[in-house]
């Protein structure tokens, strides 16, 4: 089941980078037409060319990230049970890298699946570096499952529509804040996991599904440095611009209020991309809550322009740029 359901959720990833990838170009075609400043003909030759690059570049990324996933859902017949010290120091420095890696990537698709306990809902955040600014653009089920509501921001200001061809400046506070905080998810959890690894939690290798697999509790996570990792990276200052975002996180790991007795950890690492599973169990050892996270960089060297300029377009629209 857990085999099938990791599929299922890589696979919703990229059906929504190519949504993306759609939705962006449909947005820069709408908003161009609206600029009398635009050349209609270069832009629309322009905008072809683009177009079939982009789905050129979008089927080629889905089909590498398939074969990844193939390849990681593969059993390691040379391990299976608890780690050794040389697996544990071997998670360690892979730990490190992919956060180092992830940290200074200009291009992130960050996914989020909540299943059980009120929670149920998906959440996808592409997240792209231009110079000191960070492009958001996420795409969410907020009041209706069947109808995606999408939010772009560069932290100063966010755009919201129901179409991504209609947008509007955001009302609401978290527009700015809601992305950002979901990406800090994957450090955060990056950063338990090397604490896990470093305070010697026993951590399980689970060949079926090639992840790795660790509990903790109350008593063991109470005194944890859950950000020892920050003095092994090499990203540190991109590591610390989360700090606000990791108060809440440092919280959320550390708390086992509202019935929480328990929580499972399944993470693994392919190929630059990082996946975890957050499991809550009650005191009857019952689960009620999970979550998913899967963090992939993006293999289009187009990614971040597009979404650059489908930002900046809108801004201009509303701000006289």
């Amino acid at each position: 089941m857990l085999k099938k359901k990791l599929f299922a959720v890589v696979m919703y990833v990229l059906a929504c980078c190519t949504v993306l990838s759609a939705c962006t170009s449909t947005t820069k075609e709408e908003t161009e037409q609206s600029s009398e400043k635009k050349d209609k003909k270069k832009s629309k030759k322009s905008k072809d060319k683009a177009d079939k690059k982009s789905k050129e570049d979008t089927e080629k990324e889905s089909e590498e990230s398939k074969e990844n996933l193939s390849n990681k859902l593969k059993k390691d017949e040379d391990f299976e049970g608890n780690i050794d010290d040389t697996k544990r120091e071997e998670l360690k420095a892979q730990t490190v890298e992919t956060l180092d890696t992830m940290l200074a990537s200009e291009a992130l698709t960050i996914m989020w699946e909540g299943i059980g306990n009120g929670i149920d809902g998906k959440i996808t955040l592409g997240r792209y570096l231009d110079g000191d600014r960070k492009i958001y653009f996420l795409s969410a089920n907020e009041h209706d499952p069947s109808k995606l509501f999408y939010t772009m921001t560069d932290t100063n200001r966010a755009y919201v529509s129901y179409d991504t061809k209609n947008w509007g400046p955001a009302e609401e506070k978290e527009r700015l804040t809601g992305p950002p905080m979901l990406a800090s998810s994957f450090p955060s959890y990056l950063s338990l996991i090397y604490s896990a690894l470093e305070e010697g939690f026993d951590i399980k290798y689970l060949p079926e599904t090639n992840m790795y697999e660790f509990e903790s509790n109350a008593e063991k996570i109470k005194d944890v440095d859950i950000h020892s990792i920050s003095s092994k990276i090499n990203t540190k200052s991109q590591y610390d611009e989360f700090a606000d975002e990791f108060v809440l996180n440092d919280i959320n790991i550390k708390s086992f209020a509202l019935g929480i007795a328990k929580k499972v950890y399944r993470f693994t690492y392919e190929n630059g991309n990082f996946l975890i599973m957050e499991e809550l169990y009650d005191k009857d050892d019952n689960k009620f809550e999970t979550s998913i996270l899967i963090v992939m960089q993006s293999s289009d060297p187009n990614a971040k322009k597009v979404a650059v300029e489908m930002f900046d377009t809108i801004d201009g629209n509303f701000n006289g740029q």
